[in-house]
């Protein structure tokens, strides 16, 4: 019975052949299925063709091992469907005029010769008025001064809680004085209780004195002799980086907001503070200005590193998951437009170099998902964020979680309505002045430069890779 499934197969035969689709085994139909079926380019045939067939595959990441006789063997069957299945071609392992065509057309663009060009964009703006728009965000980071002492005014910090004795045999007096009676005295370690604070005898320049409360009695200890010490703001505050107003702001504190005192002082107090802090006008403009940091930053997210996939499975050699999965790299980035050593770097970066869980396949609806770019995995629960995301789009292979971020990031960034084809332009959009600052990827003013160190070591691993820059030009 030729019925309605018989019918709907041809139609697929015919479309994937490029023949009239009526449905109908035609003469020209019967004619294509015969040439397929009597291929000298599959399973058991021996044939010259097959000889260089596999030196084209060779090229292209698709070793077939052995000595490269013109036997089409079962291993060479298994890596034709292996091409066939990574490129949507149907998996028949038969070289067909099709998979051919897509063998040839991958062989030329790997024996392209690299291209190395720079190229400018010009923004609308001069390069302090781009300064001036990236201060007004909301947020806005560096870890620069991650090492550096952060202070606030004691006038603003109130003593709370519980601290610890840090001298080796201390005196805990009946007043805030070195003439005051010692009411008892602690070793190194002990637990105090802080009640307040007084100003009393100075003592290295330093006249804070802590009222404490010990076996229910109140007594006082001298701020130096102590430490593990918690303040809570009083009020809205900003934390300096001197003892004084004039310093830099790297930040404010809530009213309310408590923190750890590291020393203490009559006016000022070093605290314990975050890694990531306001960074300087200056800091803002010497990651803005374009002259400035590596010439990877500019590198064209939308260009090919044109090499091919065995050169790929090189940098990806002992990285987990990621590792052998080159050539789905290279079809990510040929489907998708975007460049190799970046998609690259960037499941480097989001997988823990391919060891992740999220890597590594993680059970979800009863399935096994991949994710290899932490898309979805928000840091509230990332685990299931991100598998979700990955069962959601059908990502039940590496292959396909690589293949199907990279269309992703493509959309998401690169090909957006605001063109940003370069780390630089991600992390600052070429159309702040437009008021679009709002879309740009990361808080970190530094975020292009850092990522520049992955891409380019990435860049210095392959063979004749292409380069293709893209530079602002401020007014």
């Amino acid at each position: 019975l030729y019925g309605t499934q018989t019918e709907k197969k041809v139609e697929e035969f015919q479309k994937y052949y490029k023949l009239t689709v009526n449905g109908i085994a035609d003469g020209p139909t019967l004619k294509k299925i015969e040439q397929i079926n009597n291929s000298p380019l599959q399973k058991g045939k021996k044939h010259k063709d097959t000889i260089q067939l596999k030196k084209d595959l060779a090229k292209i990441g698709y070793p077939v091992p052995g000595n490269g006789t013109n036997l089409y063997g079962t291993v060479t069957e298994n890596v034709v469907k292996e091409f066939q299945k990574q490129h949507n071609l149907v998996t028949n392992g038969i070289a067909d005029e099709i998979t051919l065509a897509k063998i040839a057309r991958l062989v030329k663009d790997s024996e392209t010769k690299p291209i190395n060009k720079t190229e400018y964009t010009d923004y609308k703006l001069t390069l302090n008025q781009a300064v001036d728009i990236q201060m007004d965000r909301p947020i806005i980071q560096t870890d620069k001064y991650r090492n550096d002492a952060a202070y606030v005014s004691a006038n603003y910090l109130r003593i709370i809680g519980t601290a610890r004795v840090s001298g080796s045999t201390v005196n805990v007096r009946t007043a805030p004085n070195t003439t005051g009676s010692v009411a008892l005295q602690l070793t190194t370690g002990i637990p105090i209780t802080i009640t307040g604070t007084a100003t009393g005898t100075s003592l290295s320049g330093n006249a804070l004195w802590y009222e404490i409360s010990q076996n229910g009695e109140k007594h006082y200890i001298h701020s130096s002799l102590t430490s593990g010490v918690q303040a809570e703001a009083t009020g809205s505050v900003n934390v300096r980086a001197g003892k004084g107003t004039s310093y830099h702001s790297f930040g404010k504190l809530a009213k309310g907001e408590r923190v750890n005192i590291i020393s203490q002082g009559s006016s000022w107090h070093e605290i314990s503070y975050s890694t990531w802090r306001n960074p300087t006008r200056a800091d803002v403009r010497s990651y803005l200005d374009p002259s400035n940091n590596d010439k990877f930053q500019h590198l064209r997210l939308d260009s090919s590193a044109g090499v091919s996939a065995s050169e790929l499975n090189k940098v990806l050699s002992g990285k987990g998951t990621l590792a052998g999965q080159g050539q789905a790299f290279s079809n990510g980035a040929n489907k998708h437009g975007v460049n190799e050593a970046y998609l690259i770097a960037h499941a480097l970066l989001e997988t823990g170099h391919g060891t992740s869980n999220l890597a590594k396949g993680v059970q979800y609806n009863g399935r096994t998902v991949y994710n290899m770019f932490g898309i979805g995995a928000a840091d509230s629960d990332p685990l299931n964020g991100g598998a979700k995301m990955a069962y959601d789009n059908g990502w039940f292979t590496p292959a396909a979680a690589i293949e199907g971020g990279a269309k992703w990031i493509g959309q998401d960034y690169i090909y957006n309505e605001h063109n940003q084809n370069t780390l630089y332009k991600i992390r600052w959009n070429p159309r702040m002045s437009e008021g679009y600052a709002w879309k740009q990827y990361a808080t970190d003013i530094g975020w292009a430069s850092k990522q520049v160190t992955q891409i380019k070591n990435i860049y210095n691993q392959l063979n004749n890779p292409s380069y293709h820059y893209d530079i602002p030009r401020y007014r």
